[in-house]
């Protein structure tokens, strides 16, 4: 098994593209999992784009590899199981938009993590 810094920086970046595109077609076209006319359903793909980036910049930027974090697989698990909900239309779709909101914590959470991890490296790269 071989792991390079490339890999880690654009695997995340690949699985982002496949999700992301495809809670924004949802979005688009009202599916039920975002509650049309709800003002969180509104911001949820803009969130979720937002800390793709910010992610994207905090890896490209560190001087060292910043590996993935439990919160941020559950996050990616939970962005998959709401995609498979709306686009097989499962009977389980109802839960659908509680699942969006939990991704949208652990988004979050995450995101917070990541930042402290990058603070932590930043630190330590400067006191060697």
């Amino acid at each position: 098994k071989s792991v390079t810094s490339l890999g880690t920086l654009l695997d995340p970046l690949a699985d982002q593209f496949l999700v992301l595109s495809l809670i924004w077609y949802f979005w688009f076209v009202g599916n039920p999992l975002f509650n049309p006319g709800s003002l969180f359903s509104i911001s949820i793909p803009f969130f979720l784009t937002g800390r793709e980036i910010w992610m994207f910049c905090i890896r490209s930027r560190s001087k060292t590899d910043i590996p993935a974090i439990f919160l941020g697989k559950w996050k990616i698990a939970a962005e998959y199981s709401c995609v498979s909900f709306a686009l097989f239309g499962w009977p389980l779709i109802q839960y659908g938009p509680e699942i969006l909101k939990l991704t949208v914590a652990l988004s979050g959470f995450s995101f917070l993590i990541y930042w402290c991890m990058r603070e932590e490296a930043a630190n330590e790269n400067n006191r060697a």
